[in-house]
């Protein structure tokens, strides 16, 4: 609702219906929710890498000395402590459900940031609806640290709204502590927009001026320090001049209207009170658990290096026409041009509801465009309207458009689901900047038509969902029976089960299937106290080292009743340096020594070429290889 919307009501009764509401739509939206998430099966199983993950902390295994991961100990920690209240066992059904929980939440989170940006109950709504749609790509990997990190993320973009603002920038602390601590590419982002608006809050001096001159510098250099090793590839300079020019706007923004709320010295020793306390308490339990931070620094931070920053052997370009580059530097003009006291161009906000329109109307048709429409206008968040009620939230629009232009990074180097997941912050700005520009309360009626129209839209999603979960088939797999899938890719595995359990002692997958350990009850190669551990990771090939894989490969030769299942299509999937099988030891030793004796789909079927040993014949049929990422 906009301010004078609620005049009749007063604001207790207000306060309560409003909570009604968005009661009543995460109500409507679960089942949508919850069928969504049930429906499908990656072929990639990132899933059951994070399932066996966590299954080995559960179990009492040290991170990052006996389970190799390159995600942070909240991931492992998070998991722990919800599944060690409640007691539920670690498999895919209560993976998914804990997806759909975490759904609702972040969807909740960013309604009540659009509802205190906006004052409008319509435009929060509409926000929910949005990042609903947005969400969509939890169901690629479900129990994916992203998860969390959309949460924390969220809650980030939410703290600077706190009514107490000390209790609020300590919060936002934490929450970026908990997200370096889970993926540390996403906290450093973070970390950097908290800090870039609390300098510009600054009362003004020279300590405002440096560390504005130091924000800037920081902020302005990221995308290039990040993508250096790709400048000689034209996407990959489109993406970081986009982003780049982007974050020009934002600054240049900054410097004029930044100055209207103050913060001091204690408001900065709250948040890093905050960021300090969770990194340092969440290390010593990590500590305690017998894993040092020699080999903490080791996986999260110099392996994540050497992968992603330095030699970019794991890099797709993002999709970032260069067109786009000119569409950043209009925008940085004309925020130039606001930055100098034109003002917007056009009467009474059109700019505003113009680009925030557009915005909403990508979020919705072609999230794709979002990334380069939108980004480089963030800048608009700060444009809010400058009387009393609004300047109180100047801090959170700097917050709210820091946050979302440094988060677009996330999709550097491998654009798969990371380019879903920078949309959720765009889609909730273009929400906020249409609403900027409606300069007059919305009409009572108008207010009931959004309403009305996003709660029968959950019911019809929720429709539409049940109806392709009940025309694919149960899974039918251990831990497994909720969920849903195509009736030969539920045939496909349970072919490779019934074959593994009754013919295997162990084996390996080409790439790695690490769901069907848990579904045939095999163990995995590795041995507890000799690092890398188990041999848990979907993309094994190119995440272990050549000597690593030579061990795997040593063990593998002790078993003479081993096997083996290569998924040529998986393969293509992951390889994207296009790399012969013969690069990866134990690619290669499985192909020297293994035949096949059975296919199945996509899916074929080795052992041992001195065994002598024949399996009932899989599903035939002409396979499509699909790049689903």
């Amino acid at each position: 609702m906009a301010p004078s919307e609620s005049k009749s009501t007063t604001p207790m009764n207000f306060k309560t219906a409003t909570v009604a509401w968005f009661v009543l739509l995460t109500v409507a939206a679960w089942m949508a929710a919850y069928y969504r998430t049930f429906t499908g099966f990656m072929e990639w199983d990132d899933e059951g890498t994070m399932i066996t993950m966590v299954r080995l902390f559960v179990s009492g295994y040290k991170p990052y000395r006996e389970i190799f991961s390159g995600y942070g100990p909240v991931f492992f920690f998070a998991n722990g402590i919800w599944r060690g209240l409640t007691g539920i066992p670690v498999d895919h059904d209560s993976t998914r459900l804990a997806t759909v929980v975490i759904s609702l939440a972040v969807m909740a989170i960013c309604s009540w940031t659009v509802l205190r940006l906006t004052r409008s109950l319509a435009a929060a709504s509409v926000a929910h609806l949005v990042v609903f749609r947005g969400l969509l790509f939890f169901t690629n990997e479900p129990g994916h640290p992203q998860e969390l990190c959309m949460l924390f993320l969220a809650g980030v973009a939410a703290c600077g709204l706190a009514r107490r603002q000390g209790w609020g920038l300590a919060a936002g602390g934490a929450l970026a502590a908990l997200l370096t601590l889970s993926k540390i590419n996403i906290g450093i982002f973070a970390a950097a927009a908290l800090g870039l608006a609390l300098v510009f809050q600054l009362p003004a001096g020279r300590l405002r001026r440096a560390g504005s001159w130091i924000a800037c510098g920081a902020a302005l250099a990221m995308p290039l320090m990040l993508m250096r090793v790709h400048m000689n590839d034209g996407p990959a300079r489109a993406y970081c001049l986009v982003v780049t020019l982007s974050m020009a706007g934002v600054l240049a923004c900054a410097t004029r209207f930044g100055s209207r709320d103050r913060t001091g010295m204690g408001d900065f020793a709250a948040a890093i009170a905050g960021f300090v306390t969770v990194l340092v308490g969440t290390l010593l339990v990590l500590m305690a658990r017998g894993t040092t931070l020699a080999e903490t620094y080791r996986s999260l931070v110099s392996n994540q290096v050497k992968m992603n920053v330095n030699p970019g052997f794991w890099y797709v370009p993002i999709d970032l026409h260069p067109a786009w580059i000119l569409w950043a530097a209009i925008a940085l003009c004309a925020a130039l041009w606001v930055r100098m006291g034109g003002g917007l161009p056009g009467p009474a906000g059109a700019v505003q509801l113009g680009c925030g329109g557009i915005g909403l109307i990508l979020a919705a048709a072609a999230p794709a465009y979002l990334l380069g429409f939108l980004t480089p206008l963030c800048w608009l968040l700060l444009c809010s309207r400058n009387d009393t009620r609004y300047i109180r939230y100047d801090h959170p629009r700097l917050l709210l458009a820091a946050l979302t232009v440094l988060q677009t990074l996330t999709a550097y180097p491998m654009p798969g689901s990371q380019v879903y997941f920078i949309r959720i912050l765009l889609m909730i700005s273009a929400v906020v900047v249409l609403m900027d520009g409606v300069r007059v309360p919305l009409p009572r009626a108008v207010t009931a038509a959004v309403l009305a129209g996003v709660a029968l839209a959950y019911p019809l999603l929720g429709y539409r969902a049940k109806k392709q979960y009940d025309a694919l088939v149960s899974f039918n797999q251990p831990g497994a029976e909720r969920i849903r899938v195509e009736p030969e890719l539920e045939q496909d595995y349970q072919w490779m089960v019934k074959n593994l359990r009754q013919h295997c002692d162990t084996f390996v997958a080409i790439p790695g299937l690490p769901s069907l350990y848990s579904w045939s009850g095999k163990p995995m190669l590795g041995k507890r106290e000799q690092p890398p551990g188990p041999l848990d990771m979907d993309q094994w090939m190119d995440l272990f080292t050549p000597e690593q894989q030579r061990m795997f490969a040593g063990e593998l030769a002790n078993h003479p009743e081993a096997c083996a299942i290569y998924h040529p299509s998986g393969v293509d999937f992951w390889n994207t340096g296009k790399h012969p099988l013969s690069d990866w030891p134990l690619a290669a030793y499985v192909m020297d020594h293994f035949k096949v004796i059975g296919r199945s789909g996509d899916y074929q079927f080795m052992v041992r070429k001195e065994r002598d040993l024949a399996i009932q014949p899989g599903l035939e049929r002409a396979v499509e290889v699909q790049r689903r990422r």
